[in-house]
């Protein structure tokens, strides 16, 4: 049985521990409430323009009488690409929210395995659990991005490359609740998602009257609102490692207390024990003098 000093110690430590991981999740939900409210409430706006940007890449097809049956890869764009997709995993720090960052990295792998395309991860953590999932031989390209500095504008390098692609798929975690989160993939280049299929496409084609010219508009598409499309991505990776990272360190703080609890028992029950043996020893020795 440990002595009194030594439960003592292990309350103190255990109470020091307590007060870092609450101070850490106070913080955690300060910066959750900065961005929950504004990420959730713009998604429907940025789906909107997602589904504007495909149904504007879909008619200009049809306005220039591309066959749709031709299964080669057509480039029409106002910018010079390559032909290739590119598939582009994000993910942030993993501090205590490493379930949702390993089951999306494990979703992308699935996606991207038997697919010819090029592969993009952005932060340390994606590039960590890159190393982890993937073979040595697999190629790929990294580009740093902290929670810190979240804001695209510092990262102009990295759009320049996704803009040299035909196809942009985007896979992040996915914040629904504080007790869940998801991997998720998005195509944000204005091209029909990797889970959309023919059917779906015919009935939600919709025709466009463009003024002044359709190339001006398609330009501002691939510049401006794909920009604005990705950033938001990157913000709902953000959100859905702050909801992991409250749930996880919910649940720690829960074992720390139940840690806690249990060593005030023990501590009690060695501090009586201790007692009653010095009672115990006290009558022991009256009975040895009388």
């Amino acid at each position: 049985m440990p002595s009194v000093k030594q439960l003592q110690s292990e309350e103190a430590s255990l109470d020091t521990i307590g007060n870092f991981f609450s101070a850490y999740q106070k913080l955690t939900i300060y910066q959750m409430k900065l961005n929950r409210d504004n990420t959730i409430n713009s998604r429907k706006f940025f789906q909107g323009l997602l589904d504007t940007f495909v149904d504007l890449k879909q008619d200009l097809r049809r306005l220039i009488k591309i066959n749709p049956n031709n299964k080669q890869v057509i480039s029409f764009s106002t910018l010079t690409k390559n032909g290739k997709t590119v598939d582009v995993f994000i993910s942030f720090e993993t501090k205590f929210s490493t379930s949702i960052n390993r089951e999306s990295l494990s979703f992308y792998k699935q996606s991207v395995t038997g697919r010819e395309t090029d592969l993009v991860v952005v932060g340390a953590t994606a590039k960590k659990l890159f190393k982890e999932f993937f073979p040595e031989s697999q190629t790929y390209t990294y580009f740093n991005l902290t929670e810190k500095n979240t804001d695209l504008r510092g990262n102009i390098d990295l759009m320049k490359h996704l803009l040299n692609y035909e196809q942009i798929n985007v896979y992040n975690p996915y914040y629904i609740s504080l007790m869940e989160q998801k991997p998720q993939i998005e195509t944000i280049s204005g091209d029909l998602s990797l889970t959309l299929d023919t059917e779906t496409e015919k009935k939600e084609a919709k025709h466009f009257l463009f003024e002044p010219d359709k190339r001006k508009i398609l330009h501002f598409f691939e510049l401006q609102i794909m920009s604005n499309l990705f950033q938001h991505k990157i913000k709902e990776a953000h959100l859905a490692n702050l909801g992991s990272r409250i749930a996880t360190l919910q649940h720690t703080q829960s074992n720390l207390e139940s840690e806690m609890e249990k060593v005030k028992r023990l501590k009690l029950k060695t501090m009586k024990y201790k007692a009653n043996k010095k009672q115990r020893n006290r009558l022991s020795g009256m009975g040895f003098w009388s």
